[in-house]
């Protein structure tokens, strides 16, 4: 999906406001999500219908070009045909109606996000955890949500009130008097609404373009560090030599005695029971929505606390630092991972991140594995070894062979901690609940060498290391080049059935499944090995379509001797269409429409100026291409049966330079003969 860019002096927005809806409308909002969930729902099935087929098809034997199509999981495809099946399916047919288009559009969209991350996963080219195929949704566990991009959706002028598609108009429950405003003013353009049910509650959060002045921060020349912790939630040091404490608010553990009581409450009332159809008493909801309060509070404070906190940095700061946490494997930790998710490591990032955009700084952001410990603050040497014992602790100083540094955290003697042991893994430990992560807090002199780049950059300070997973592929021991070059021979030489990817990753002499990593299937390779061929085909045929030189009938004659001795210098690419042109399959089709046709296009535009003008005598495409590629090009792929015919090599250079101008010669004259004898009939 093509990602929105604002326009230059605006921002893309969240406005986000709690909604009081009454019955007859959280009545529409419950059956706008459950049309979403279920339009979700509908296009996983379609999709994978045809995914389940081709697997039966395939353990009965069915051949390639027998098997069901694939189905398409893009958008405008799912779209398509769900609103083929909505009047006649009878999971839709009755009720599509009462809903908004947006609600299906909502799912259908979600659904195709959902295969794209999939597949994406599955190549290799997405970040973090491998994601599986995607799965229903059930009622009583998915998300209520739906988003609104088309109809009418604004912020009424009373403050009081939004109104949205097929919604109407929805009372919420804060005042919208700053969007109002700003929409007023014509510095707020709202984009799409999304209404959402969380914790008891339904919100509202606008997506909404906005007009922002890059502010200058109070202190430009001046970068600060920050450090992360569980007792101290931040650990500042900036190149003035300050260190400033932000103390663990803690919301989450301050409320945990009030949240026990809440579901140790719940637990005692009559809650719902799927399995006998049970449904939850008057006071299990009651009790349910009290806990849920607390729930919504803890993150409501938690939300304002890193607001702001990272709002106070970037105003004052022009340069921030921080260090690129593994908080997933920290949370791995079961004495520290509550305190940790309570903290709110990855939030903070995340809003540094764009904030510092807004406010014209540079965020810097220190890798994992720098030698963050091993570093001199003085003179930036690093110590190869450094046990824990070596460092200097607050109370015994020790100077660097520089006179300068000194082996140890500030950050962490300023907040009272022990130090961190310098690890290759860094995995949440006892020591990690001191705020000493970032060796920009550690050390204050090095980060006087930092200067601010340009606004709103982000920089990430790295340290080499051994790359985790299989290698990229400018790394790959064989290059694609080299790949699809093969692949091409093979493809030409024992067709589409009768080609192995494993001898193939064998004759290249890499791994078993190098080409599966690569390009995902057999299917796939194909595809692009033609792509790469015909690419090279076009770049070598097409420049010779803008040289007119010596007329049409010339450059008709340049074009057809071009094309022979192309042929030659790859004769696998003729091969290959042979095999492929022999039955009707998809691939014929992708191969016609996408390569072979365009191509004919464009060589036979001269032709047809020639036959025009009266120069040569009309004769069809058809018979003019098998001709030139089939006919002429032939000794280049049947070599053996060439030597046999002929002396000498019909590959080399002047047999081939000798073969393609008899060939243009011999066509254009059979060509202008013709001519010439009706014209004398």
């Amino acid at each position: 999906m093509k990602r929105f860019e604002p326009r230059p002096g605006f921002v893309v927005q969240a406005y986000r406001f709690a909604l009081d809806p009454n019955a007859a409308q959280e009545a529409a909002l419950r059956s706008h999500c459950g049309a979403a969930r279920a339009a979700y729902n509908w296009a996983v099935a379609w999709v994978t219908a045809s995914w389940w087929q081709r697997a039966a098809e395939q353990s009965y034997g069915v051949c390639e070009a027998g098997l069901t199509p694939w189905r398409p999981w893009s958008l405008p495809a799912l779209r398509k045909a769900f609103n083929q099946v909505k009047h006649t399916d009878p999971r839709f047919a009755g009720w599509w109606t009462d809903n908004s288009k947006e609600a299906y559009n909502t799912g259908l969209a979600n659904a195709a996000a959902a295969f794209d991350s999939y597949r994406a996963s599955k190549q290799g080219k997405r970040r973090g955890k491998r994601v599986g195929m995607p799965r229903f949704k059930a009622k009583r566990k998915a998300r209520m949500a739906c988003r609104f991009t088309t109809g009418t959706i604004r912020v009424d002028a009373d403050g009081r009130h939004v109104t949205l598609p097929r919604l109407g108009t929805i009372r919420v429950h804060e005042r919208t008097d700053g969007l109002r405003d700003r929409i007023a003013a014509g510095t707020a353009r709202i984009l799409s609404a999304t209404v959402r049910h969380e914790r008891g509650r339904w919100h509202v959060s606008f997506q909404v373009e906005v007009a922002r002045e890059i502010t200058r921060a109070a202190r430009p020349d001046v970068a600060v560090g920050v450090d992360l912790g569980v007792k101290a939630l931040a650990v500042m040091a900036d190149t003035t030599g300050r260190i400033r404490t932000v103390p663990n608010p803690q919301h989450h553990e301050r409320a945990r005695k009030r949240l026990r009581r809440a579901s140790r409450i719940v637990s005692r009332r009559q809650g719902p029971d799927r399995r006998t159809g049970q449904a939850p008493s008057r006071r299990w909801e009651k009790a349910n929505a009290a806990r849920n309060t607390l729930h919504h509070r803890v993150t409501n404070l938690r939300a304002d606390a890193l607001h702001k906190l990272t709002t106070t940095i970037t105003r004052e700061y022009g340069t921030v630092v921080v260090e690129n946490l593994n908080v997933a494997g920290m949370l791995t930790n079961r004495r520290l991972a509550r305190r940790i998710a309570d903290a709110g490591f990855g939030e903070i990032r995340r809003r540094l991140a764009y904030k510092t955009a807004w406010a014209g700084g540079t965020l810097v952001v220190a890798d994992r594995w720098y030698p963050s410990s091993k570093t001199c603050s003085g003179c930036g040497a690093v110590k190869a070894k450094l046990p824990l014992h070596a460092r200097t602790p607050p109370h015994r100083p020790s100077r660097h062979e520089c006179g300068a540094g000194r082996w140890r955290n500030p950050a962490a003697a300023a907040a009272g901690g022990s130090e961190r042991p310098s690890s290759g893994h860094r995995r949440a430990t006892r020591a990690m609940v001191t705020p000493s992560r970032t060796f920009w807090a550690e050390m204050p002199g090095m980060l006087r060498a930092i200067k601010p780049l340009s606004n709103g950059r982000l920089i990430v300070m790295s340290h080499p290391k051994a790359r985790a997973g299989r290698p990229p592929a400018s790394q790959c021991p064989a290059p694609p080049e080299l790949i699809l070059a093969a692949a091409l021979r093979m493809f030409a030489d024992k067709g589409y059935e009768g080609a192995s990817v494993a001898a193939l990753n064998r004759k290249l002499g890499v791994s078993h499944n190098l080409v599966h990593q690569r390009f995902g299937s057999k299917e796939m390779l194909w595809y692009a090995t033609v792509d790469w061929a015909f690419g090279d085909l076009a770049a070598r045929l097409l420049p010779e379509l803008d040289d007119v030189e010596g007329g049409p009938l010339e450059q008709m004659r340049r074009i057809i001797r071009r094309f022979v001795i192309v042929h030659a210098e790859r004769p696998e690419v003729l091969r290959l269409i042979t095999v492929e042109g022999i039955a009707d399959s998809p691939r014929l089709d992708h191969l016609y429409e996408h390569h072979v046709a365009p191509l004919l296009a464009a060589l036979t535009a001269p032709l047809q100026r020639l036959i025009d003008e009266g120069v040569i005598a009309p004769i069809p495409v058809r018979t003019l291409h098998f001709l030139v590629a089939h006919g002429a090009a032939a000794p280049f792929s049947m070599p053996a049966l060439a030597r046999r015919i002929g002396p000498g090599d019909p590959a080399s250079a002047e047999a081939v330079a000798e073969h393609a101008d008899v060939v243009a010669d011999l066509i254009l004259s059979g060509l202008r003969s013709r001519t010439e004898a009706a014209h004398r009939a």
